[in-house]
């Protein structure tokens, strides 16, 4: 039992990271158009 809960945790994490990278990447996309129309 232990051993399955671990297991999901991991894939858990493992998700989460993966969700967590493309939120960090839309902000970043939306930062850098955001300075691209303040420069023109």
């Amino acid at each position: 039992m232990i051993f399955t809960i671990t297991e999901s945790f991991d894939g858990w994490y493992v998700l989460w990271r993966k969700i967590k990278k493309q939120l960090v990447a839309q902000l970043n996309v939306k930062r850098y158009k955001h300075i691209k129309k303040v420069k023109k």
